[in-house]
């Protein structure tokens, strides 16, 4: 398990509406199989915590 402390940007959007950003590190990402051509996630967040993972479907 790897554990890093990111900072979440956030952006306003021309309608006024505001969105959250963040960047996951490239190791990170990699090593959940996901590359250029495999980059679907699939996001859960439930109990205060958000869970990512590869998505089985790459549609």
């Amino acid at each position: 398990m790897s554990k890093k402390r990111l900072k979440v940007n956030f952006n306003k959007g021309g309608n006024g509406g505001v969105s959250a950003k963040l960047t996951l590190p490239i190791t990170m990402v990699r090593e959940l199989g996901i590359d250029e051509e495999n980059k679907f996630i699939d996001v859960v967040c439930e109990d205060g915590k958000i869970t990512i993972v590869k998505s089985e479907t790459q549609e």
